[in-house]
């Protein structure tokens, strides 16, 4: 990568609050950081920054992600084995230590954990007291900080028989997300609520781990899983749009053309190859083609007695 500071550099938009900032900032304030290959910035979030922009047009590659601290950070170490975060906040501050220095309020992590302690047993007192089945929900995703998450939602009706639903957990599911690893996270869920004896029914995806995770479920709580065993109808829609446009292993079609640019005609040439659609789009355009069909076709309609004959319309480039 090349330093380019230059006045010339195309101005950003929308950017009037960052202008405003910084207009009384010295120039000699601003630095310019290019790296090299293997090259690591640790910055404050809050950190000011702006990328340049690339006017050479050479290629260069960039990760930012997020650092989470493994332990609060400490300024007065007895061993003075400081990190390099806490050296270089001091060395910011002009101080070798801060003698007596110690975190005076909660972290946000002990807040959450605090308000999580005080609530969850009035939590498992209203699941107990339900006069009902508690059904359950479970779907993962990853964070951007990588996290594998896993949502594990219940829903029951209260002693004044209120429909009600609440998150009971969002583990960190560290392993991979075989059947197995989900159910155990689920399964101790469920005991740790106190609620194995009332479980009704699961409402999941369509992925294959849950097939295996209900299976190892239902063998824990002496029930067939299968049969309790719900599809989420959001995502069979999704299912079924998907396969109406793109046929056989939409996944890997989406994937070819995935992206925020406009299909380029080799895109659309390779949809209309796939799946009923591509059918449906062959079939209208011989009909446009042939007086001889395009009159079949207004016969049908005259002799169903509609109320008024159409022709098919062919797609363009707009729908």
């Amino acid at each position: 990568m090349q330093p380019r500071d230059s006045a010339d550099f195309r101005k950003e938009k929308n950017l009037e609050w960052y202008s405003n900032l910084l207009r009384d900032v010295p120039d000699d304030q601003f630095v310019e950081a290019t790296g090299s290959v293997g090259d690591v910035y640790l910055l404050h979030p809050l950190m000011t920054h702006s990328a340049s922009d690339n006017a050479l047009r050479r290629i260069r590659i960039i990760t930012n992600p997020p650092v989470s601290l493994k332990e609060p950070h400490c300024f007065d170490r007895e061993d003075g084995n400081y990190s390099l975060v806490e050296r270089k906040t001091m060395r910011s501050i002009g101080e070798e230590k801060l003698k007596g220095w110690k975190i005076t309020a909660p972290t946000v992590r002990k807040r959450i954990e605090n308000s999580y302690t005080k609530n969850i047993r009035a939590v498992i007192q209203a699941l107990k007291e339900s006069p009902g089945m508690a059904h359950i929900a479970f779907d993962g995703w990853r964070s951007r900080n990588r996290l594998g998450l896993y949502g594990i939602t219940a829903f029951f009706r209260d002693h004044e028989n209120r429909p009600c639903k609440i998150v009971l957990v969002l583990p960190d599911v560290a392993d991979r997300h075989t059947g197995t690893n989900i159910a155990a996270e689920v399964l101790d869920v469920i005991h740790s609520y106190g609620i194995g004896h009332k479980i009704g029914y699961f409402t999941l995806d369509n992925a294959s781990n849950n097939d295996t995770a209900m299976m190892v479920i239902g063998g824990e709580l002496g029930f067939n899983g299968n049969t309790r065993r719900g599809r989420c109808i959001g995502h069979r829609f999704n299912l079924v749009a998907k396969a109406l446009l793109f046929g056989d292993d939409f996944e890997a079609f989406e994937a070819e053309i995935d992206g925020e640019e406009a299909l380029t005609d080799a895109d659309v040439e390779l949809w209309r190859r796939k799946g009923p659609v591509s059918k449906l789009h062959s079939w209208v355009l011989q009909i446009r083609r042939s007086d001889r069909l395009t009159n079949l076709l207004r016969q049908v309609q005259q002799a169903n007695s509609v109320a008024r004959v159409l022709d098919v319309v062919l797609d363009n480039d707009t729908r």
